[in-house]
Parts: C-alpha cells; structure tokens; sequence
C-alpha cells in the first residue's frame, strides 16, 4: 500500500490484535476495534500513532522492541506518550533484544512530565548490560510509568544496580538532588518489597519481582 495511505482496522469481534512493524513503516493506522483486549506491537522504534484510539477496555498490552536507532531521552518520551493512550491496568511487557545503541548522558534531559501509572512491567533485556547503562535504564523507565509490579527474568547487572538502589533509600535521609525541573521516581516511592521466583521447571528463566507502593 502507499506510504501515504491510511491503514484501517475495523471490527466489532476483534480481542486479540498483533501488529507487527517489520519494517518501522510511519503509516497513518485508524483503529475501530471496540471490544479489543489484548494489544501487542512489535517493531524496531516506538510509534505512537500505532495504538487503538479509545484504549480503556484494552487489559494488556504488549511491545516487543528488536532494535532501536535511538540513543537519548527521545526513545523513553515515546514510550510515556504511547503508554499514557492506555488503561492504569495495563501491562507493559518490554522486550529489547539490542541495547548498543542505549547510553543517557543526563537523565535531568527527561523533564517535568508525571509518569504513567501502569499494573506490571515486564522487563526482558536479552543482552547482559553494563552497570551504568542498567542504572540508566532503570531510572528512565520509573520516569516512563510507575508499576505496581515490576518483573524481569534473572539479569545480575540490572538485579546489582536495583538492589543497589533500593538499599540506599532505606539507609539515606534524601535521594537525590530534586529540582523544579527534574523529579526522580525515588521521592514518589512510598514502600517497596522483593520477592524472587525460582522457577521450578528446566530451562525456564528465574524471575525478579519487585512490588512498589507510589
């Protein structure tokens, strides 16, 4: 079809709905799906205009990233605008299979902007990253939304930096240094407890779970 043409989905029946953006197509998509429950994008940049219009029934949702070309705080302000199009119950299962390009320089860069509260996060990060970077990662995706739950499968890196933050703000009076300009996800954090899942069965991922009181 031509790139500048709409694509429109239209169904009274649909509940399930996958789109797959092989190709990281900015095509105009019209939505008319009224009793969809289950919405997955999968693709290599976040777009925002592939999400159904009225998204309140919609119970979770899904969004597999393969790759990103982007390596700043634009990526994380895509992602909080296209959450922000869905329910609070939703759950946001992030898949990200190439994390080379991901490195912030200044995390003040992300702004002013309220995160979206959201039921789960889901994290899977298929390549084992450095410290620094999961440091990062973690704190832009509590500016992105704040979860009830947050569950990712056994990363020692990312699991290290977690519990390393979460320790500092049992034993420190402050977290940081608050500005109008930047708020970290620390001072919404009202409680916290860990638990860890091992799974039973083999070749299956151990699972870290984190449950937050905002």
């Amino acid at each position: 079809m031509p790139l500048n043409d709409t694509l429109r989905v239209v169904s009274d029946q649909l509940e399930i709905l996958i789109v797959w953006n092989k190709y990281d197509l900015f095509i105009p998509v019209d939505f008319v799906t009224p009793n969809l429950r289950t919405f997955t994008y999968i693709g290599g940049e976040i777009i925002t205009d592939f999400a159904p219009i009225d998204a309140s029934k919609i119970r979770e949702t899904r969004i597999e990233l393969s790759s990103s070309k982007t390596s700043n705080v634009d990526w994380f302000v895509k992602l909080r605008s296209y959450i922000a199009k869905f329910s609070k119950d939703t759950v946001l299962c992030l898949s990200i299979y190439e994390m080379a390009w991901f490195h912030l320089h200044n995390t003040d860069d992300l702004g002013i902007h309220l995160p979206c509260p959201i039921k789960k996060l889901k994290l899977h990060i298929c390549q084992s990253l450095p410290q620094n970077h999961c440091k990062s990662l973690l704190d832009c995706l509590l500016w992105t939304s704040h979860p009830e739950i947050l569950e990712f499968d056994s990363n020692i890196n990312f699991e290290l930096v977690l519990r390393k933050e979460l320790d500092y703000m049992v034993t420190e009076q402050h977290c940081c240094k608050a500005t109008l300009v930047h708020r970290c996800w620390r001072l919404f954090l009202t409680d916290f407890k860990i638990v860890r899942s091992n799974s039973t069965k083999r070749n299956e991922p151990k699972y870290f779970t984190i449950l937050f009181t905002w």
